[in-house]
């Protein structure tokens, strides 16, 4: 990263991070921090990158915030053949978290993703732990599934060897 980048991503962690900050979107974080025309392509590069290694969050119309302040958990998901999973948070020291089978949507096991923490789940379910629903998948761990590939009347789909991909695969053709 050049030193300008290197700067500008300082600089927008420092404004993440500030007391009084609000979420901001791309337009209004250039203009806090002052950049000109040509920084503004280095400030949309520095973001895009801050929030795939889940340094930031970018929540709804485009605002960013710090993870923490959104509850929002960066991790690896671990998901159970019955279809449940758990997100293993980055950050030593955090307990697990529990992801509901309807809550994962398309992550996949060993899948590094976002969860946002459910402050609503219901106790029971969860056992005094901590519930979220993946929101976004930042890597996939795999890019090549085993399985056995079926056929149905219009398509063809993988069914996954391995337990945890709980979901068959469908196959473009």
């Amino acid at each position: 990263m050049a030193a300008n980048g290197r700067k500008i991503r300082q600089q927008v962690l420092a404004l993440l991070a500030r007391k009084d900050y609000r979420p901001l979107n791309t337009i209004d974080i250039a203009r806090e921090l002052g950049l000109t025309g040509t920084q503004r392509n280095a400030l949309r590069k520095t973001l895009r990158e801050l929030e795939r290694a889940g340094e930031i969050a970018r929540i709804r119309r485009n605002r960013y915030v710090l993870p923490a302040e959104a509850e929002l958990v960066t991790g690896k998901l671990s998901i159970h053949p019955a279809g449940y999973g758990f997100l293993i948070p980055e950050t030593a020291g955090q307990p697990d978290i529990f992801i509901a089978a309807e809550n994962i949507g398309t992550a996949m096991h060993s899948d590094r993703v976002v969860a946002r923490i459910s402050r609503d789940a219901p106790y029971d379910r969860i056992k005094g732990r901590r519930e979220g629903r993946v929101i976004r998948i930042l890597e996939r761990a795999h890019d090549t599934i085993v399985g056995t590939l079926q056929r149905s009347r219009n398509f063809y789909y993988v069914v996954p060897d391995d337990p945890r991909f709980v979901h068959d695969i469908y196959v473009r053709g």
